[in-house]
């Protein structure tokens, strides 16, 4: 006689109640802060501003403890190698390594991660602006900021790390290789071709940046002569006509983007206008445009006879 198998692990058992839903579940429902349960959440958290703020000043608290004692900054149980435990980071990596082979993000564990990279659209913004703040506080101090230590005068970088950098750049040129991601570069270049494009629309990107805030400094996109708006048209002009002697003096006879970073780096100072290409070059060539000399031409006729008026009035 065939045997009847259970259809379920809970056969002849009564169904289990339905979970009572918690403080949490509550909160999370209406979208309120899960600590205080008072204030509304902050767009994409789980607690308000106030909660996470107290709540950051205590873990800070905690990992300066730590790292005072020696312990690790992840479980503070056992001795830190660098920042980390050894059983913490051999746990950081393994959990890195899957979600990369799932396609997630290796910071989150969450978000799919973009093509070809390990993090998210999100998760990069944070580590960039990581990496600037913390870079920022290391040039302030006058450290390297690749290892943290001093770095030489009006160097970014000690000697030990650019003397790596440039054996390590040298090897990989000898092998043909990229040296950023150290792919198979491109042919008689140090870079492959991806990684050529990325730079490209970089530094087109900060270059336009760049260009714009110099000129915003300078009365932005509008000749100071004729007044013409169009930005192709546009340049910087030095006022007293000594461009080409402060090129071959202070930017080895370059301008262009070059001048726009000696502006910034000088703090934008005066001597400088915004011209187009026709009234810079009629400024050269003649010692003052046609523009100027036309409105100061129409300023004298109109002084001049507004003054025979005012006698025949007063007479």
């Amino acid at each position: 006689m065939a045997t009847e198998h259970p259809t379920s692990l809970f056969d002849g058992e009564q169904e289990r109640p339905a979970k009572k839903p918690t403080a949490h579940d509550r909160r999370r429902s209406q979208g309120i802060c899960l600590r205080c349960g008072k204030a509304p959440a902050k767009e994409g958290r789980k607690c308000c501003a106030p909660c996470l703020a107290r709540h950051l000043g205590v873990r800070q608290a905690e990992i300066a403890r730590r790292k005072q004692a020696g312990l690790c900054r992840q479980c503070g149980k056992r001795p830190a190698v660098g920042y980390h435990c050894l059983a913490c980071r051999a746990k950081g990596k393994s959990r890195r390594a899957r979600s990369r082979q799932e396609g997630a993000c290796t910071r989150c564990y969450k978000a799919p991660a973009d093509a070809g990279g390990a993090l998210c659209p999100e998760c990069r913004v944070k580590e960039c602006n990581k990496l600037r703040r913390c870079h920022a506080k290391k040039a302030a101090k006058g450290l390297c900021l690749k290892c943290g230590r001093p770095a030489g005068n009006g160097k970014r970088h000690c000697d030990g790390c650019l003397e790596k950098r440039r054996l390590q750049a040298e090897e990989a040129t000898a092998k043909g290789l990229c040296l950023n991601c150290r792919l198979q570069a491109e042919t008689g270049l140090r870079y492959c071709r991806p990684c050529l494009d990325k730079i490209g629309e970089k530094h087109r990107v900060f270059a336009e940046n760049l260009k714009r805030e110099v000129f915003s400094h300078y009365g932005g996109f509008r000749c100071a002569c004729c007044g013409d708006c169009h930005e192709v048209f546009l340049n910087i002009d030095h006022v007293n006509n000594d461009g080409a002697a402060h090129r071959r003096a202070a930017l080895k006879g370059k301008g262009g983007e070059s001048l726009y970073r000696w502006l910034k780096k000088q703090g934008f100072p005066a001597g400088y206008q915004v011209l187009c290409f026709n009234c810079n070059f009629a400024k050269w060539r003649l010692g003052k445009c046609p523009h100027q000399t036309e409105r100061e031409g129409a300023n004298e006729t109109t002084a001049g006879g507004a003054a025979p008026g005012l006698g025949a009035a007063g007479g």
